[in-house]
C-alpha cells in the first residue's frame, strides 16, 4: 500500500488500493479522483499497464447495493481450478474489512459479499492477479 511504512514513507506505491479511492468530487493535481492518504500518487508518472489478452473482466453488481453484492471475473480462456483468487474489500479510509473467497464458474470466478454488518458508504473491491490489480468502487446503502 505504502512505499515504506516501517520507515515512515507513506507515499502510495503503484497498485495501492488507496489510489483513486478518495472523494470523487475532489481531484488530485494530476486530474484523477483523489487518493486516500497524505500524499497523492501521480498517475502521469506511472501510465496504466494495459491488460493483455489473458486479463480478466472485473465487475460488481448491483451498484449501489443494499445487502448483497456479486463480484465476477470473466475471461475468454478456461479458468484454472489451480488458482482461485480472492476479493478484498476496503473501506473508505483504506482499512481491509473483508476477504472473500471466490468460486470457480464456467466463465471465470465469482464472489458474494453480504455487507449487512457494515455501515453504509463507499468501499473498494479489489482482486490481484499477477501484476494486475482490478478495482471497483462500490456503494453500500442501507
Amino acid at each position: 500500500m505504502f512505499v515504506d511504512a516501517e520507515n515512515q514513507d507513506f507515499h502510495l506505491q503503484e497498485g495501492s488500493p488507496l489510489i483513486d479511492a478518495g472523494d470523487p468530487s475532489i481531484r488530485d493535481p494530476d486530474g484523477t479522483v483523489s487518493d486516500i492518504g497524505a500524499f497523492y500518487f501521480n498517475q502521469k508518472d506511472h501510465p496504466p499497464v494495459l491488460p493483455n489478452e489473458n486479463s480478466l473482466q472485473f465487475s460488481a453488481f448491483p451498484n449501489p447495493f443494499n445487502k448483497e453484492l456479486t463480484i465476477i471475473f470473466t475471461t475468454k480462456y478456461a479458468p484454472s481450478p489451480d488458482f482461485i483468487p480472492d476479493v478484498r474489500i476496503y473501506n473508505s479510509i483504506g482499512k481491509l474489512v473483508e476477504i472473500l473467497p471466490c468460486r470457480l464458474t464456467l466463465t471465470g470466478y465469482a464472489a458474494m459479499w453480504n455487507a449487512e454488518k457494515h455501515a453504509s458508504g463507499v468501499y473498494l473491491a479489489t482482486m490481484r492477479l499477477n501484476r494486475y490489480e482490478y478495482r471497483q468502487k462500490v456503494t453500500h446503502i442501507r
